[in-house]
C-alpha cells in the first residue's frame, strides 16, 4: 500500500523490527512506480522518512559481492 506519512512509515518499520528468535537482520524492500507522478512523490517522501530513521537508501547501500 503506498504511504507517504512519516508516522505510518515508522509504524510499518517498527513492526518489522519486532524481536523473533530466528530474526538476525531486517531489510526493507520498497517498490515504486516511477511512471505515476503521485506515487513518485510518495516515494520521495518515504526516502526522507527512511533516512530520518537512519536507514540507508538506494545508493547509500554498499554493493554486495
Amino acid at each position: 500500500m503506498p504511504v507517504s506519512r512519516k508516522d505510518t512509515l515508522q509504524q510499518y518499520a517498527r513492526r518489522l523490527h519486532r524481536e523473533h528468535a530466528s530474526k538476525v537482520n531486517v531489510r526493507i524492500i520498497d517498490f515504486v512506480d516511477t511512471g505515476h507522478p503521485a506515487l513518485l512523490r510518495m516515494w520521495e517522501k518515504r526516502q526522507r522518512g527512511y533516512r530520518a530513521m537512519r536507514y540507508r537508501v538506494g545508493s547509500d547501500v554498499p554493493a554486495r559481492n
